[in-house]
């Protein structure tokens, strides 16, 4: 890490979600988060009920995140909805 940086970067992880894929999601999202913390990234992981219906609060995601990793899988997750969601927010 940089020596001019004050604090770890932080990623937000959204995982699970209400789709076949749930498990393989979630799987992945633990995945990532073991390898970011090795890496030294401040990580929190969101992991997204399989019922519906969920929300995301996405001013605090924003605010408490300097990326946001999507491991959904499936429906949603792939096809470009939840990060229009998130940009449009």
């Amino acid at each position: 890490m940089s020596r001019y940086m004050t604090r770890r970067p932080r990623v937000t992880i959204l995982t699970g979600g209400p789709f076949r894929e749930h498990e393989v999601s979630v799987l992945s999202g633990q995945s990532i988060r073991e390898a970011l913390e090795q890496a030294d990234y401040e990580v929190k992981p969101i992991l997204i009920a399989r019922e519906e219906p969920w929300s995301l609060d996405l001013d605090s995601l924003r605010e408490n995140s300097d990326v946001i990793f999507l491991a959904l899988h499936g429906k949603h997750g792939e096809d470009g909805i939840i990060q229009d969601f998130i940009r449009q927010a």
